[in-house]
């Protein structure tokens, strides 16, 4: 009996079984899309504003830009987390969560 604790007490002890098989690592990413402007917010803690008005038409449900972006960084390896859609006023937002390896 002694010998099975033993073996059970380094199984669980050793390297490869105590970092957590399958457990990854992930890097964020927010996007959001309110009026003529796409916020991205990187868990890394950068933060930057894009203009996109040159590149939607004068629709307030136009999210064509945030789409375009949200593609590029998924053939960066970035993957979708969730996408949200809502309206506060007459204005609709996009919120967009991504992640990707560490």
């Amino acid at each position: 009996m002694r010998i099975i604790g033993l073996i059970c007490l380094l199984t669980l002890s050793s390297p490869g079984f105590s970092q957590g098989r399958g457990h990854q690592i992930y890097e964020y990413l927010t996007m959001a899309q309110t009026g003529n402007e796409i916020h991205l917010t990187y868990g890394t803690g950068k933060y930057e504003v894009i203009e996109v008005k040159n590149e939607k038409s004068k629709d307030s449900h136009d999210f064509r830009p945030l789409l375009t972006r949200m593609r590029a960084y998924e053939e960066q390896g970035w993957e979708l987390v969730t996408n949200t859609v809502y309206v506060i006023g007459d204005i609709p937002r996009n919120y967009v969560l991504m992640r990707r390896e560490n």
